[in-house]
């Protein structure tokens, strides 16, 4: 009997199928991707914490999880294996620590969310250009029909300030999906990047203003001193960026204090600016106060944290205190409060996931961090249409990583899967 060949193999495959190829064409479809994501925005709490979109995803995973074995990159599987064992450190840590079991189901349920949801992304888009920029369109359209139509999501403070919790970054994102979308054009597209700089200023999101800002200012290095094929890192292209970023700076304050005597930044955000500079914490600290007391918690207990469900007292005092920068009746309300705290406020993925269960509930998102500077050192002088999205995203991953709560397990998902296809496309670029 003549063996089968591949092909014939992969047709009895999908001959033994319960269900049509045509539906595997159909959910892989750039549109289908697009009105997923989309979904993503206005969908609602089914069970607990899961979305409508995160279950049709794990629907479509569970009847491809076959295919999904076979096909998943060594990369994709050892990130997602990193995530379910971040969970398992929850459990086993929380246990050490006497946690509450609620709250460690839900933590580590979620991370075991996180890996699976990252991969069935990941199999999904299969490092197709035009099916992830359908993906994360329908990612930006789910926040402005949130917006539009005044939807009630999860999230309860998206109406309040839409702006500082997704639209901005939808916003942001737009204009550099055009950009590659339309290589040609992306030229064009400058002058409305520097306007949501200065957007992003009034409308006090200054962690969205850092990450434009360094986008435009990456955007330029990979323009003037980048090439059309990707290089190998050396030292003179960080020396580059070191004497760029600090002439950069120095444009940024210059321009703070020029817009700030034209009453041009709304008063609000100038007090929180000048209260957080002249606090004798500094700005960094009284920003982020959350980020500050986890790192000092973490000093005290790296190896096993203090358990997603204890609110250690030291680090709660810390931490009003630096959210208070220096003011007693400030600090005094602040403590107050601390009966509404189910765990250590951390304010930061790798930060939180360490003082909560110790140095190896970090390790996934110290390879995070990791694989993303590589990237964004690759990308700064990689000159391509994609390159003001790479840049934007992995700006944006590293700053949710260190300074956001979360993980938020779509968007990290789908920002995880973008980044490994921008990877993917600079080593096949590379000369």
């Amino acid at each position: 009997m003549t063996p089968l060949s591949h092909a014939e193999q992969k047709q009895l495959l999908y001959a033994k199928s319960n269900l049509p190829l045509s539906l595997r064409a159909v959910i892989k479809h750039p549109l289908f991707l697009f009105l997923l994501f989309a979904s993503y925005g206005p969908s609602i709490n089914i069970i607990g914490q899961l979305r409508f979109t995160e279950i049709a995803i794990l629907i479509i995973g569970s009847i491809y999880i076959r295919d999904i074995v076979n096909a998943s990159r060594r990369n994709h599987v050892f990130f997602a294996v990193m995530f379910v064992f971040t969970g398992l450190c929850y459990v086993c840590f929380d246990l050490i620590n006497h946690g509450i079991t609620q709250i460690t189901i839900k933590r580590s349920a979620s991370y075991l969310l996180l890996g699976t949801e990252f991969v069935i992304i990941a199999w999904l888009i299969s490092m197709n250009r035009n099916r992830i920029l359908a993906a994360l369109l329908g990612f930006c359209c789910s926040f402005l029909i949130v917006y539009t139509f005044g939807i009630n999501i999860p999230n309860n403070n998206f109406h309040q300030v839409p702006w500082l919790v997704g639209m901005g970054k939808a916003v942001t994102l737009l204009p550099l999906i055009a950009m590659a979308c339309l290589p040609r054009l992306r030229h064009f597209f400058i002058p409305l990047i520097i306007f949501l700089i200065i957007f992003h200023l009034m409308m006090g999101s200054r962690h969205l203003l850092l990450i434009t800002i360094f986008t435009f200012l990456l955007l330029i290095v990979s323009e003037f001193f980048g090439h059309k094929t990707a290089q190998k890192f050396h030292f003179r292209q960080f020396g580059i960026l070191v004497i760029i970023s600090g002439c950069f700076l120095s444009l940024i304050s210059i321009t703070y204090i020029s817009l700030t005597s034209l009453n041009v930044i709304p008063q609000k955000v100038l007090d929180r600016i000048e209260r957080q500079v002249d606090a004798p914490y500094g700005l960094i600290v009284t920003a982020r106060p959350e980020v500050a007391a986890a790192i000092i918690g973490i000093t005290k207990k790296p190896l096993t944290g203090y358990g997603s469900s204890t609110l250690d007292n030291q680090i709660f005092y810390d931490y009003t205190t630096f959210q208070s920068a220096g003011n007693f009746s400030s600090f005094m309300e602040n403590f107050k409060n601390k009966d509404k705290y189910m765990s250590t406020p951390s304010h930061s993925h790798l930060f939180g996931a360490w003082v909560d269960a110790g140095f190896l509930a970090s390790i996934a998102w110290i390879f995070v961090v990791m694989f993303s500077l590589q990237l964004l050192m690759s990308t700064s002088f990689y000159r391509d249409a994609l390159t003001p999205l790479t840049l934007f995203i992995t700006l944006t991953m590293l700053w949710d990583v260190i300074f956001s709560p979360g993980p938020n397990r779509i968007e990290t998902g789908l920002f995880l899967t973008f980044l490994f296809f921008a990877r993917y496309r600079i080593q096949f670029h590379k000369s």
